[in-house]
């Protein structure tokens, strides 16, 4: 391909790129709050309100809203959605300007650090890796996580902020999380108009594993056959690590 054309082609890329970057996050109707939305974790009142969260299958959102709060409930329908909420926590960031600026954010259930022995309970399953996770999200429903602009996050008790309530379950109905977060919260005071939403979510990437290196096999002992040059090595399986995902949209 001649240069000239190479430079059409890439400019071109890199519009389409930038025009799918600026693709607006979709919009939702959040209905008023009634005395039935309760912060309890239980998600009685969601059933006929619930919609999906934005690329995310099994995963439900219902939106209440007032003149001083945002009432939100995340439901994970699914295993592998309340096993991401149970290992990492659920993390909302609230703009009020309606985009995607990360003014505030909460975290709840907020566990502590995703160590190696946890990362790899979150890359397996059983009955075994089920009841790790289901501990780990109990012990981490005292706690929420408040981040405030670009200063560090700050983990505080689940009722210590003023307005800020917080409430989650894992039963049969899936992993419910319910938060009710203040308006006043991010810089610039209340917001009265259409507010940006972003819902994220932790994920273990589980690495493919590789063919056994003489490096990696273990040191020669008296009495320890060599392996046959045809013969196939043991596979290694590396660390899982963790990324993050956060999924945006408009609420008026």
């Amino acid at each position: 391909m001649p240069l000239s054309r190479q430079i059409v082609f890439s400019l071109a890329a890199l519009a389409s790129v930038a025009a799918g970057c600026r693709t607006p996050a979709p919009l939702y109707s959040a209905r008023p709050v009634t005395p039935a939305t309760v912060i309890d974790g239980r998600a009685d009142e969601w059933p006929l309100a619930l919609r999906p969260v934005p690329g995310e299958a099994g995963l439900g959102l219902g939106l209440r809203r007032d003149a001083g709060a945002l009432v939100v409930a995340v439901v994970a329908s699914d295993e592998r959605q309340a096993r991401r909420i149970a290992l990492g926590g659920l993390r909302l960031w609230l703009d009020p300007n309606g985009g995607r600026e990360r003014a505030v954010g909460v975290r709840f259930p907020a566990p502590g650090p995703l160590g190696e022995r946890v990362l790899r309970v979150g890359a397996r399953s059983g009955a075994a890796a089920e009841g790790d996770l289901r501990r780990r999200f109990l012990a981490s429903l005292d706690t929420l996580e408040v981040t405030r602009g670009a200063a560090p996050a700050e983990r505080v008790g689940r009722q210590s902020v003023p307005g800020l309530e917080a409430a989650a379950a894992w039963g049969e109905r899936g992993l419910v999380v319910e938060m009710r977060l203040p308006l006043d919260l991010p810089p610039g005071g209340t917001s009265q108009g259409t507010l940006g939403l972003g819902v994220e979510l932790v994920e273990v990437v589980r690495a493919a594993p590789r063919p056994s290196r003489a490096m990696d096999l273990p040191p020669e002992r008296p009495g320890r056959p060599l392996p046959r040059p045809d013969e196939p090595r043991p596979e290694t399986r590396p660390a899982p690590t963790v990324a993050s995902v956060t999924r945006w949209l408009r609420i008026d």
